[in-house]
């Protein structure tokens, strides 16, 4: 692994530090170009995008914190200390980010499901390549194996799972995918259920299912401190992505409409 990647006199250059930045320069131009392909007005936009970014930042450093706060207690210093104590509950700060995304697209009179569309198909590469830099720093790894592909990371005396690498290929595979889906799921007749146009929001539902599902599956690999109810947190966290994306897939489908519109027969009828 290569957590540093040079250092001149005082100065480190860490390789986490360097793909985090990379990652949402990454996400802000990929959002930023499909917004203008879309006919949004880019400056409005793009600042509620930097908003979102950094409420996401900000709730996820603030998880981490009360999920281990008996590390920080009340110190102040080490609240602010990201170079020094390290560490973000990203999952929180991505759903933060995400409901703040669809607060302003409703204040700015947006397709709030349009607009997280076109967000989390940013948001799918931009996870794909923090995770990179995550593996490159050796932090977030697994739990220890025996199996042929398991890796030794810096502090470590066994072999790991590379959790970072699944988690990079899978929002890399993700990115593709979103991009072939967003110019077919209009013709999915299932999805339209009938009617001359599909609404927004079937990539939103994909991302949620098909992330949430991985993760999931993920977290028999990973090491878990923080335990919710005798499971670990983030197992009903991704449960949640699961639970909350068929539902808006069905809804947006509209196969959770309990109200049947008549035919012309059953009106007659009723006349």
């Amino acid at each position: 692994m290569w957590p540093n990647l040079f250092t001149v006199g005082p100065l480190t250059l860490k390789s986490l530090g360097l793909m985090g930045v990379l990652a949402m320069m990454t996400m802000a131009f990929v959002f930023w170009r499909r917004g203008r392909e879309e006919h949004y007005m880019e400056d409005q936009l793009f600042d509620a995008f930097l908003v979102s970014l950094l409420i996401g930042l900000v709730v996820s450093r603030i998880g981490f914190i009360v999920f281990n706060f008996g590390v920080f207690g009340f110190n102040l210093n080490s609240w602010l200390d990201l170079s020094g104590v390290p560490g973000m509950y990203l999952g929180l700060g991505v759903v933060s980010a995400g409901l703040w995304m669809a607060r302003a697209s409703g204040k700015n009179k947006w397709d709030e499901f349009e607009i997280l569309d076109l967000w989390v198909t940013a948001l799918a590469i931009g996870l794909g390549v923090l995770h990179l830099g995550l593996f490159l720093a050796g932090v977030g790894v697994g739990q220890a194996t025996y199996l042929p592909w398991g890796m030794t990371f810096p502090g470590q005396l066994e072999a790991h799972h590379p959790n970072q690498l699944y988690t990079a290929g899978f929002f890399f595979a993700l990115t593709p995918y979103l991009a072939w889906t967003e110019y077919h799921y209009r013709t999915f007749g299932w999805y339209r259920k009938g009617k001359k146009a599909a609404k927004t929001g079937f990539l939103l539902s994909i991302f949620m299912i098909l992330s949430g599902v991985f993760l999931l599956g993920r977290s028999f690999f990973q090491v878990s401190t923080v335990m919710i109810w005798h499971q670990p947190a983030d197992t009903w966290l991704y449960l949640g992505l699961i639970v909350w994306g068929s539902f808006v897939l069905l809804k947006r489908a509209g196969r959770l409409d309990l109200k049947k519109t008549p035919t012309p027969d059953q009106f007659t009828l009723n006349q």
